[in-house]
């Protein structure tokens, strides 16, 4: 019982979810800087499955999702969900969608994302519910300016 215990952490710990023969991946870190935007790339290994699919995301207040690379899905982002959905799902077995997400300037504390991958198999919707994720937010360092004199480095030429 302790190794299934332990191989359930482990799968939980790699961000990856099974369902059938479909396998879902993210790079959702577990801390991030406040204020900054991050990329997160999920994977998603659909084998010979074709037609609709959606991936939803739930995001806290605060948080915003943008799209980057979305393999041809539609994409919203509105009252803390984010959703890519395809009619048809790109033709390779194992496609890649990438985002960013960021949250609010000064925002500290921890948040969890949630999010589902739905799609039809033999005419029957599946969804492979992908658990939570706490997401540490943490504040940026303080950048440190050092003082120099431009005058000293610089020379001014013009050729009028």
């Amino acid at each position: 019982m302790k190794v299934i215990s332990l191989f359930i952490g482990y799968l939980c710990f790699i961000g990856a979810f099974f369902s059938d023969d479909v396998r879902v991946e993210s790079n959702l870190p577990g801390e991030m800087i406040s204020g900054r935007r991050h990329l997160i790339e999920v994977e998603i290994a659909k084998g010979s499955l074709q037609g609709f699919s959606k991936l939803e995301l739930s995001v806290p207040t605060g948080f915003s999702v943008l799209p980057s690379d979305i393999q041809g899905a539609s994409f919203t982002f509105s009252g803390g969900r984010a959703r890519f959905v395809w009619m048809e799902m790109p033709p390779n077995e194992t496609f890649t969608v990438s985002y960013f997400i960021g949250s609010e300037p000064n925002r500290t504390g921890v948040y969890e994302i949630s999010g589902v991958f739905s799609y039809v198999n033999e005419n029957i919707r599946k969804d492979l519910k992908i658990p939570s994720r706490q997401i540490k937010l943490v504040p940026m360092q303080n950048v440190v300016m050092h003082e120099h004199n431009i005058n000293d480095d610089l020379e001014l030429v013009c050729d009028c």
